[in-house]
């Protein structure tokens, strides 16, 4: 299987969450699936005590996922499981969510998961969007919009992948609409942005913040998270820090290329950052 990903190797010792938070891939018990980024979305939201639907659309994106919206949730175990089930009964597709845990309380970012938009990369070195749709979704069209307001409306059938228009320069959207059970709605959304916003996420931020900045100027398809590189990456960031010596190799012959493998991990090529 090929991943187009990013290993951080793990040389910064402080976490992108706010203090306490963790991410958890344990939903033992919560009706829904996980999903990465809004994992990250609950780590980098837990302990805001008040969010508008604006800044909610915006941490999404900087997650990385292509949901047109989610709830952000707080509670204890039991409350959250509660509501969830409400949720579950009442929504039209099957949910997805992440959980930050502090103490006794959690955070949850969850949505009705009806479509996806993903990445892929095309011969031509150009991004495409492939189109997913969940069971008892379909009628379906991705939404272009450019700069200036300009749509162009495109039919889609589940697994069919899409080129972003010619015609419509950065910054551009696209938006997957689709009928279900309830009705038509929006399913999904990812966006270009213009090479001078691009430039601006180069100033500051964290690594993998500026690696994405850098491959969208060049046009390269986005990275995507990966759980085992992730965790291999965490474990040899406390040997860093708990040793204080940033080496990609603490012991000899331990380089980044057999940490993966031991993550049973098989790469045919990794960037040492």
């Amino acid at each position: 299987m090929r991943f187009l990903t990013l290993a951080a190797l793990g040389l910064a010792c402080a976490s992108l969450a706010p203090p306490g938070a963790r991410r958890s891939r344990a939903q033992a018990g919560l009706p829904c699936r996980h999903e990465d980024p809004l994992a990250l979305m609950a780590a980098t939201l837990s302990g805001r005590a008040r969010l508008e639907a604006g800044e909610i659309q915006q941490a999404l994106r900087a997650a990385g996922s292509d949901l047109p919206g989610a709830r952000v949730l707080r509670g204890s175990p039991a409350q959250l499981e509660r509501t969830l089930r409400a949720l579950a009964r009442s929504e039209d597709a099957e949910l997805v969510c992440g959980l930050a845990r502090e103490g006794g309380t959690g955070t949850l970012v969850v949505a009705a998961r009806g479509g996806a938009l993903e990445p892929v990369a095309l011969p031509s070195e150009e991004t495409g969007l492939r189109v997913v749709l969940a069971a008892d979704f379909g009628d379906a069209y991705v939404a272009f919009r450019g700069p200036e307001g300009r749509v162009l409306r495109v039919p889609a059938a589940h697994g069919s992948t899409l080129r972003w228009p010619e015609a419509l320069a950065r910054p551009r959207a696209a938006q997957l609409v689709a009928t279900g059970p309830q009705g038509p709605r929006p399913v999904a959304l990812r966006e270009e942005r213009g090479a001078r916003e691009t430039e601006l996420r180069l100033v500051g931020g964290s690594v993998l913040t500026q690696v994405g900045a850098l491959r969208d100027l060049a046009g390269a398809a986005p990275l995507r998270d990966n759980r085992l590189l992730r965790e291999a990456a965490a474990e040899h960031g406390a040997r860093v820090c708990a040793e204080g010596r940033a080496r990609h190799a603490l012991a000899l012959g331990d380089d980044p290329r057999r940490r993966l493998r031991r993550a049973h991990v098989e790469a045919r090529v990794v960037r040492l950052w």
